[in-house]
């Protein structure tokens, strides 16, 4: 072994890697969709007769799971957002504004914890005479409120605009 050469790593294909990484984005973004959405039915992915969709069609119907991958004139559904490829899933626009109305509702709730943390924060009584680790708590309580509210926000502004 001491006198064995080093192995050489292979030299990099930086087409074949950019490839790599454009099929990984929308594998992702399709599993995403049919996780958050629940979805068990068979999926079809359609696009405008994109030549790399074309292309690597298979693979991205393997590792997605979806049952299709057809090139079409037109169509509509749920929109990949995650890729330049003019592409859609075949998802109905009733399952998706099912979806977008879940978040409305978790939204609202979401601003009246914000609004209640803001209010204790906002009284000076409360910031004055309740110890600090109450306060520093109320604190981080809000910050994790308005995080969680901005993805939500994210999830909204992602699965509403359907057909």
């Amino acid at each position: 072994l001491i006198t064995s050469p080093w192995p050489t790593a292979p030299k990099a294909d930086a087409k074949q890697a950019k490839v790599f990484e454009e099929i990984k984005t929308i594998v992702s973004e399709i599993r995403y969709i049919k996780a958050t959405l629940h979805l068990k039915t068979d999926i079809t992915l359609y696009h405008k007769g994109d030549e790399f969709l074309n292309e690597h069609q298979a693979l991205i119907k393997q590792l997605s799971g979806l049952t299709r991958v057809e090139a079409v004139r037109d169509g509509h559904g749920l929109h990949l957002t995650g890729t330049t490829h003019r592409c859609w899933l075949d998802i109905d626009q009733e399952t998706a504004l099912g979806f977008v109305a879940e978040i409305k509702q978790k939204l609202i709730a979401q601003d009246g914890l914000i609004a209640n943390l803001e209010g204790r924060l906002a009284n000076k009584s409360y910031v004055h005479n309740a110890p600090k680790q109450v306060v520093s708590e109320t604190r981080a309580q809000l910050e994790a409120a308005t995080t969680t509210r901005q993805k939500l926000q994210d999830e909204h502004d992602r699965f509403a605009p359907v057909g």
